[in-house]
């Protein structure tokens, strides 16, 4: 069977390459050999030093609780219901320092003796204008899990996951694509903060609104909702990426329990938390894996997502209409290999099929076209911090020149040499 060779078969066939690697996009099949997340977690960093950091937020700070700690009293070690007596200290002390919020990344499951002073001093904070959120698991039929206990006097809360929705439990998803908030399509008034969005809100007064329809998160300054102060974009499923904080810059956020313990009766030490968003957390049994298999606690992450937001860094997807455009023309310019421009360029760089004897000429022309690809990634991400779907943007490229290549050069008849013999 003779395969034609016309322009508009080789057009057919970059079509249906295309189409065929639209549906890869749109199922994220290359996920399946974990080729989006491995791309994404080594290029973002790189992206990112390229299009220059923003820098962490310095009002945002961490209070951690060490792991291992041979000197002193403060809390130290995992998750104690004696370390209450130590919060309820420094709930009183950041409220004497006139901090804006303060944060517990830990969830309060098990009764203690200092429940009562602790539920008073954040009723002592609330009348003094400082914001107490804890953390919960998840919110089930309406219910907070674990139940905070009543002695709290009803504190501020929020998701230490990724948010939730009401009527159900949502699934954990990558640390590294923070969930803001999520809704459920019953009742638009059930919305449920992550813990970040919920320190955001109470820093700032917001009081947020979810549009499905736009994908956007909607931040406005007063109660009647008059006045829009931002948006915060959900695009990607809902989900953003974090612009991860450089060990440096987590690490001169960080104070250890230890040292402001020692501070609790030192009035001169006030100013380092005034106006200051605090987050207390543990180290041991909460870090998490981000890009490239880089390790952060996950108080690090929820103060990271805090930052981002205060500093309105968001990394986010191209819709997919676009991309699906991207993509019909990537497989389009392998045809540049046919023309005179591609001619010029036919020089090519083997590559060999291990295994077989199967030797594919790549052109120079077609590394070109991909260099120029990438430098256009790097500048729209540089620009609008905008993330292409590079693998199945170059996949269109080099699928669509090798079934051109396979169709019309490997696979075709070659052409008969005059005198030669044709055996009937």
């Amino acid at each position: 069977m003779k395969l034609p060779t016309s322009p508009r078969a080789r057009k057919l066939v970059a079509l249906v390459t295309a189409l065929v690697v639209c549906v890869l996009l749109n199922t994220r099949a290359l996920n399946l050999a974990f080729i989006d997340d491995t791309f994404e977690d080594y290029v973002i960093p790189y992206m990112n030093n390229f299009a220059g950091k923003v820098p962490f937020d310095p009002k945002v700070k961490i209070i951690l609780i060490k792991k291992d700690q041979h000197d002193g009293t403060a809390p130290w070690g995992e998750i104690n219901t004696k370390h209450r007596d130590f919060f309820t200290k420094l709930i009183k002390h950041m409220t004497a320092a006139k901090a804006k919020v303060l944060a517990f990344d830990i969830t309060f499951d098990k009764k203690s003796t200092d429940d009562a002073k602790f539920g008073e001093a954040i009723e002592t904070a609330r009348s003094a204008g400082l914001p107490v959120i804890v953390g919960a698991d998840n919110y089930i039929n309406g219910k907070i899990v674990p139940p905070i206990p009543e002695e709290f006097k009803e504190p501020k809360w929020g998701m230490i996951t990724i948010g939730a929705h009401q009527g159900g439990e949502k699934e954990d998803q990558p640390i590294r694509a923070l969930k803001l908030a999520d809704i459920d399509a019953e009742n638009v008034d059930a919305q449920i903060p992550s813990l970040p969005l919920r320190i955001v809100m109470e820093s700032q007064s917001w009081v947020p609104e979810l549009q499905p329809e736009w994908n956007r998160l909607l931040l406005y300054s007063d109660q009647q909702k008059l006045q829009l102060v931002r948006t915060v974009p959900l695009d990607r499923g809902k989900y953003l990426f974090l612009q991860q904080a450089s060990p440096s810059d987590l690490n001169a956020a960080t104070v250890e329990a230890q040292r402001v313990q020692d501070d609790f009766e030192n009035a001169s030490t006030y100013w380092k938390y005034q106006d200051a968003i605090v987050l207390v957390g543990y180290e041991m049994g909460d870090q998490k894996t981000v890009q490239a298999g880089v390790k952060r606690l996950g108080v690090e992450l929820h103060a990271t997502a805090v930052s981002n937001i205060l500093r309105e860094v968001f990394i986010h997807k191209l819709y997919l209409i676009f991309s699906y455009l991207i993509i019909v023309t990537m497989a389009f310019l392998a045809l540049l290999m046919d023309t005179p421009l591609g001619q010029r360029l036919k020089y090519s760089v083997a590559f060999e099929v291990r295994g077989t004897n199967i030797s594919i000429p790549i052109p120079i022309g077609l590394l070109i076209m991909g260099s120029i690809y990438l430098v256009i990634a790097m500048s729209v991400f540089k620009i609008w911090r905008i993330y292409l779907d590079v693998p199945y943007h170059l996949a269109a490229l080099a699928l669509s020149y090798l079934l051109l290549w396979l169709f019309f050069t490997a696979l075709a008849p070659k052409p008969q040499q005059e005198g030669s013999l044709t055996t009937l």
